[in-house]
């Protein structure tokens, strides 16, 4: 599970009720229990319009983006947003998996 991350919807806002060792380890931190709306990163614009796109759509998304952290290391990741519901009608929860290489500058 090093590349997974389980989210709840609640009341507009993405809450990160599980996050993977990887995906913990690249950001530096666990913010297992945080919101992605609390969160700081460069691209979390781009991650909140996904989700919310997702909700809207109920679809889900894969995609590819580059990183760079505030240490000066930078790469690549792919990955998977897949919506999930406990009514079969409404997004209540997010599997999102990623898989991320670092480049060497």
């Amino acid at each position: 599970l090093p590349f997974v991350m389980l989210l709840e919807v609640t009341e507009g806002r993405f809450r990160y009720r599980l996050v993977g060792t990887q995906v913990a380890r690249d950001a530096g931190h666990d913010f297992t229990g945080r919101t992605l709306n609390d969160l700081q990163f460069a691209n979390r614009d781009f991650y909140l319009a996904c989700y919310k796109d997702i909700v809207a759509q109920r679809t889900p998304i894969f995609g590819l983006d580059h990183w760079v952290y505030d240490d000066g290391r930078n790469g690549v990741f792919e990955f998977g947003m897949l919506p999930l519901s406990g009514d079969g009608k409404s997004v209540s929860h997010f599997l999102t998996v990623e898989d991320s290489a670092e480049r060497a500058d």
